[in-house]
C-alpha cells in the first residue's frame, strides 16, 4: 500500500518520504502521512528562526514577530500546495 507523503518537499515534487522528515526533526511518527507533519516542522523552524535572529542581534520581541510572519507565510504556502495536489490542509 502506498502512503501519501504530506511533507512540504514531497508536495513540491521532491522525493522525500514523511518518515525521513520525522526522523530528521525527531517528530512523533504518528505525524507521518498526515498534513499535520508540516505544522510540526514549521513550529521547529519558527523556534530556530527566533534563536538565529536573536543571535544576530535582533531584539527577542522583534525576532518573534518576524519569525511569526515567516511561519504564517509558510503555512499559507503549504496549504496552497496541499490544495493544488487535491489534498486537505490540516
Amino acid at each position: 500500500m502506498t502512503r501519501t507523503n504530506y511533507n512540504r518537499q514531497a508536495l513540491q515534487g521532491i522525493n522525500v518520504d514523511d518518515m525521513e522528515v520525522v526522523k530528521h526533526f525527531k517528530l512523533d511518527p504518528a505525524l507521518a502521512y498526515t498534513p499535520k507533519i508540516n505544522d510540526a516542522v514549521n513550529d521547529i523552524i519558527f523556534q530556530k528562526n527566533i534563536e538565529g535572529m536573536v543571535e544576530q542581534g535582533m531584539p527577542p520581541k522583534k525576532a518573534s514577530a518576524e519569525a511569526g510572519r515567516i511561519r504564517k507565510q509558510i503555512r499559507v504556502d503549504t496549504n496552497n500546495l496541499l490544495r493544488y495536489r487535491g489534498l486537505s490542509p490540516a
